[in-house]
């Protein structure tokens, strides 16, 4: 009798720390897919062609801090390359707002360090900058939004 009395209360037992147990993994999972929408996988094409564009835009402030423009022009023209390769993917109406001034600094930088034009290179240096940081701010907060 008593062992019957022990075998229902482990059973009850057993079945609350499973209960708890599967709602806790429910938890986990639902707290793990939420995080991922969140936080979505940066290593896609996309992803690649902005870290090109991170290390170009590296190169042209090493070139501009070394005075080399030569190295400057280089890297302006592969920003560039990586900014007409992503457009298609940003192609939104909030993109085209950054997009021309992007360029235009691009082609302003490309044209005065091709020149050796250090005071037009480095006013250019600053607007694309500018236009990097501007465009990243706004598609950053539409996607936290």
């Amino acid at each position: 009798m008593k062992s019957t009395g022990l075998l229902r209360t482990m059973v009850i037992l057993t079945s609350a720390t499973t209960g708890a147990f599967l709602l806790w993994v429910v938890q986990l999972i639902w707290y793990t897919a939420a995080e991922f929408d969140r936080n979505p996988s940066r290593t896609g094409v996309k992803s690649q062609i902005m870290h090109r564009k991170s290390e170009a835009m590296q190169d042209i402030l090493d070139g501009m801090v070394a005075g080399n423009l030569g190295h400057v022009h280089s890297a302006a023209k592969r920003m560039e390359r990586c900014g007409e390769m992503i457009e298609w993917y940003l192609a939104s109406e909030d993109y085209d707002k950054f997009k021309a001034d992007f360029f235009q600094a691009v082609d302003d930088l490309t044209t005065a360090a091709a020149h050796k034009d250090i005071n037009n290179a480095k006013e250019a240096t600053l607007r694309l900058e500018q236009s990097c940081m501007e465009c990243h701010i706004l598609l950053n907060a539409i996607r936290i939004e």
